[in-house]
C-alpha cells in the first residue's frame, strides 16, 4: 500500500515530465517569488533584518543538541532521512555526493535562508547540479 507521500512523489514526477504541467509549475514558482517581493515592499519589511533575526534564532537552536536530536527524530519518524552537517560546506558536499550517486542533475528544494547563507545553489551549480 502506497503512502500519501509516495503517491504525491509519483504525481510530481509524472507532472514534471509533462511539458505543460512543468511550465505551469515553474510559472507558479515565479509568481510566488514575485508575490513575496511585492509583499516585502508593501510592508516595508527589511529582509536583511529578518534574515539576521532568523540567523540568531537558528544559532541558538543549533547549540541546543537535545532540540536538534528531537527534530531529527521527528523527521525520521515521519519517513525522512537526516544528515547533520557541521558546516555549510559539509552539507553541500553531502548533497553533491548523493546527487552524483543517484545521477541527479536537478534538485528541487524549499527556499530557505540557510541555503542562501551557505550559497547552496551557487556551489552545486559549479559542479553541474541545478538547485531550484
Amino acid at each position: 500500500m502506497s503512502s500519501e507521500r509516495d503517491v504525491l512523489l509519483t504525481r510530481l514526477r509524472r507532472a514534471l515530465k509533462d511539458k505543460e504541467s512543468s511550465e505551469k509549475f515553474w510559472g507558479a514558482m515565479t509568481k510566488a517569488r514575485a508575490n513575496r517581493s511585492a509583499l516585502l515592499a508593501k510592508g516595508q519589511l527589511d529582509i536583511r533584518a529578518i534574515k539576521e533575526s532568523n540567523k540568531a534564532l537558528k544559532t541558538a537552536a543549533v547549540a541546543d543538541r537535545a532540540l536538534v536530536e528531537e527534530f531529527a527524530e521527528n523527521v525520521r519518524r515521519n519517513g525522512g532521512k537526516v544528515f547533520l552537517a557541521e558546516t555549510g560546506g559539509d552539507a553541500i558536499r553531502y548533497v553533491e555526493e548523493l546527487s552524483k550517486r543517484v545521477g541527479a542533475k536537478l534538485i528541487v528544494k524549499a527556499k530557505s535562508l540557510t541555503s542562501d547563507e551557505i550559497e547552496f545553489t551557487h556551489e552545486l551549480e559549479k559542479v553541474g547540479i541545478q538547485a531550484d
